[in-house]
């Protein structure tokens, strides 16, 4: 008997074909499912005096954020929160946008680099709508009240947990906010 017959060399074709099917279809998977990479330019996350203190909040918290769709279809952005961190308490859970900013313009010293910030033009607007291997960049602002127990001291870190929900399902991830202090302040 030939190992080579016909019947063999059908079934050898067949496997491999199938084997090809399956390889195109786990990265047809990979490609489709919901995918979003969210990061943080965390030199540029700070707080700064209450944009509006109409939700009782002392302080506002700015987040410069790079939101990328790595799926093949679009997504859209319903909802941002900020969620509770590690290092704080209080009632500084707030959704976004708390306010639309009509006029806030301002230059921004982290220490290492300065940057004029004009969070009018740059802040997310939602709904957000993202295309396909697209991204979408900007400041996200929330209302943030200091919790009883959280050190006001500059240099202090901050770790926070961002919600988005989406089109597609949910994401949380974490930002670092190192409180470096207030706007115009040199460090």
């Amino acid at each position: 008997m030939d190992c080579f017959d016909s019947a063999n060399i059908i079934a050898i074709i067949s496997l491999i074909i199938s084997i090809i099917l399956v390889v195109l279809n786990v990265k047809r998977y990979l490609k489709e499912k919901f995918s979003i990479v969210i990061k943080y330019e965390e030199n540029f996350c700070f707080f700064i005096e209450p944009v509006s203190t109409a939700y009782g909040n002392d302080n506002s918290a700015v987040l410069s954020v790079r939101i990328i769709n790595s799926s093949v279809y679009p997504i859209t952005i319903s909802k941002i929160s900020m969620l509770g961190g590690k290092t704080r308490t209080g009632n500084g859970f707030a959704e976004y946008p708390a306010e639309n900013i009509d006029n806030l313009s301002f230059v921004y010293d982290n220490g290492d680099s300065t940057r004029t910030l004009n969070l009018a033009n740059e802040q997310l607007k939602l709904p957000l709508k993202i295309e396909p291997f697209d991204e979408k960049c900007g400041y996200i602002i929330f209302p943030y009240s200091w919790g009883s127990d959280f050190s006001k001291s500059k240099n202090h870190l901050t770790k926070w947990r961002i919600k988005y929900s989406t089109s597609r399902g949910i994401k949380i991830n974490n930002c670092n906010i190192l409180d470096k202090g207030y706007l115009n302040e040199r460090y």
